[in-house]
């Protein structure tokens, strides 16, 4: 089994690593191949990260679509979407890799005026490139929504329920239900509330004119990435995409012992 590793720059000496990959040099099942940031071989069978939630983007991101399985383990932060903490025991990892199956995740596809802007495992999103709010025309499946004057806009999977869209005060969706998530930022408005659609649906975003004066009024960012300039009138274009990515997990899948052991932890100030 080819296992590709993505290792957070900085963390390439950290026990935790060193013991997993002694591990598996030691079983003998795994042909390990050790990644620069941004290049994962197509040949790879899973793909192991060590750092945080911003490394297992950039491993989603890095792995081009390919259905692969990817699995965590958490040397930053929040790390909601790795399988394991920095005390978990090696051997634990070595059977994950051998005998575990990951669980596909939606993927969103992003296009503004025929060219691709990226593809994101947590959301795309609009937002002003300056200081003032801008205004958006939102339509689902061609059916006129709203305009939104705020800072921008949030489109969520449910994996990036926990995210982004979270801290922008959108719902939490478990990451087996089929849903995209609309959600303003920061919205001058009484009644812009975010709104929870079918993953079947297209949302079409539209950048109004305005009096910013700059050329490109607005910033496309894809997980947290930014992809593109989006120009006045420019229609931004995002669905489900045909590509799926699969992420290990633990816990039998308990998305909500996980959802309430993470939270906790971040809403705490930690010294």
């Amino acid at each position: 089994m080819k296992v590709a590793v993505v290792t957070r720059p900085n963390m390439h000496d950290v026990k935790t690593r060193l013991d997993i990959l002694d591990a598996l040099k030691e079983d003998g099942t795994f042909d390990i191949y050790e990644c620069d940031f941004g290049i994962i071989p197509n040949d790879a069978d899973k793909v192991l990260v060590f750092g945080g939630d911003g490394t297992m983007l950039e491993a989603v991101r890095d792995s081009g679509g390919a259905d692969v399985e990817i699995l965590g383990v958490n040397l930053g932060t929040m790390g909601f979407l790795s399988a394991f903490e920095h005390d978990v025991e090696p051997k634990t990892v070595v059977d994950a890799l051998k005998y575990g199956e990951g669980r596909p995740r939606m993927l969103l596809d992003a296009v503004a005026d025929g060219k691709s802007m990226g593809r994101a495992l947590n959301e795309v999103v609009v937002k002003s490139g300056g200081s003032r709010p801008i205004n958006l025309d939102i339509y689902v499946n061609d059916s006129y929504v709203d305009t939104y004057h705020s800072d921008g806009l949030i489109v969520s999977t449910p994996t990036g329920s926990t995210a982004y869209s979270f801290s922008a005060g959108g719902p939490v969706i478990a990451p087996d239900v089929d849903a995209i998530i609309i959600n303003p930022i920061c919205a001058h408005s009484l009644h812009s509330r975010p709104l929870v659609v079918s993953s079947s649906a297209e949302i079409v975003l539209c950048l109004k004119g305005t009096d910013l004066g700059e050329r490109n009024a607005a910033i496309v960012a894809i997980d947290g990435e930014e992809a593109a300039k989006l120009p006045r009138n420019a229609l931004l274009r995002v669905k489900k995409s045909g590509s799926i990515v699969r992420l290990a997990s633990v816990d039998d899948g308990n998305f909500y012992e996980k959802l309430l052991r993470k939270m906790n932890r971040w809403g705490t100030t930690l010294r």
